[in-house]
């Protein structure tokens, strides 16, 4: 008599493996399968925020932010660690020729008065370099040059695409316009791109850039360590612990331009140089959670 065959056809070899399983393993099995497959697709997420575009014409591992840390604050994150302006000034010097380097500070209190409304919003006041090391190009009009820091130059503006858009109803007709910005009138030189959102990650991408002051006596004395942010943007092969070794002579430089009980003060602390990239800082949590996430797919795998 010919053995009996089951009338469902022919069984493949996982179904023979799961059917003599009992519950809790073939649950497993899903549940291991389905962190596997979570698990590639956060290793994709990790390689397109690492090497993928930040801003047109920009990378995450050519855009690197030095600062400092004083052990006192050892709390802090890249996020809120930051680089006073004279030592900011001692390292673009150094770096000139080997990377664009820019300095830029947030701003969340501002506001601006078109059309008898105030508007409250986020801001840049930055250096007309970090044009240059975003890569970036006004889409009407100009973006911030170094003309506009001097001394006695007319009050300037870039702002965003969304806020000419909404005030002005285009980039176009926004150029030219005068906005009466923190209690001064600005001349809007150039729209932003609308592609462009930075900062991001925890801060709120800014609707405005306006061009740095010139640095005075009153400023070099200030001990700022947050809130104040250097990008840098290499032009060539710069690691780094390359960059860290640049950032300790900057500070060693720029100490003889403190007061002396200043200097005192700084030379008490103990203030570590640092460096990360722009990916660490604006997608630290979310590059955390997927590396977690690639752990435990290992394990249970």
């Amino acid at each position: 008599m010919k053995p009996h065959k089951d009338a469902s056809g022919p069984q493949t070899g996982w179904h023979n493996l799961i059917r003599g399983r009992r519950l809790p393993f073939k649950l497993g099995v899903i549940a291991t399968l389905a962190i596997a497959i979570g698990a590639n697709i956060a290793v994709l997420g990790n390689l397109g925020v690492l090497f993928g575009p930040v801003v047109p014409g920009a990378t995450h591992y050519r855009l690197l932010e030095p600062y400092l840390q004083p052990m006192a604050l050892k709390s802090l994150s890249p996020s809120q660690a930051g680089i006073p302006r004279p030592v900011y000034d001692a390292l673009a010097a150094a770096l000139k020729g080997r990377a664009d380097v820019a300095f830029y500070e947030p701003d969340w209190g501002s506001f601006i008065i078109h059309g008898g409304q105030p508007h409250y919003m986020p801001y840049l006041i930055t250096t007309a370099s970090l044009t240059k090391v975003l890569g970036v190009h006004a889409i009407a009009g100009r973006m911030l040059n170094s003309g506009d820091s001097l001394a006695g130059s007319p009050p300037v503006i870039v702002i965003a695409a969304r806020l000419a858009k909404s005030e002005f109803s285009s980039a176009e007709a926004a150029v030219g316009k005068v906005l009466t910005f923190n209690g001064k009138d600005r001349t809007i030189v150039g729209v932003l791109p609308a592609s462009l959102s930075f900062p991001t990650g925890i801060h709120t991408p800014a609707e405005a850039w306006v061009p740095i002051p010139p640095e005075s006596s009153a400023l070099i004395g200030t001990l700022q360590f947050i809130d104040q942010y250097a990008l840098v943007h290499t032009l060539v092969p710069l690691s780094q612990a390359a960059l860290k070794v640049s950032l300790a002579d900057a500070y060693r430089q720029s100490l003889a331009r403190y007061k002396s009980d200043e200097q005192h003060f700084l030379n008490s602390i103990d203030t570590r140089m640092r460096v990360a990239t722009l990916a660490e800082r604006e997608f630290g949590p979310v590059l955390t959670r997927l590396k977690v996430l690639e752990i435990a797919a290992v394990l249970l795998l």
